[in-house]
């Protein structure tokens, strides 16, 4: 909640990385409303979406 995370989002950027979130609630959307990917999976659908999603 609050700036965080929009701030560490355009330092990344700034880095050269891809960034977007994923969203857990509606809340979530109010302070990172860019690139942002709603989840409505279940806890056990958790690990493949981050699996598919985070690239190193």
């Amino acid at each position: 909640m609050g700036p965080f995370f929009s701030r560490l989002r355009r330092d990344l950027q700034s880095a050269g990385a891809e960034v977007f979130k994923i969203t857990l609630c509606a809340g979530d959307r109010l302070y990172y409303p860019l690139n942002a990917v709603d989840y409505r999976g279940t806890l056990d659908d958790w690990p493949a979406l981050c699996a598919a999603r985070i690239r190193c």
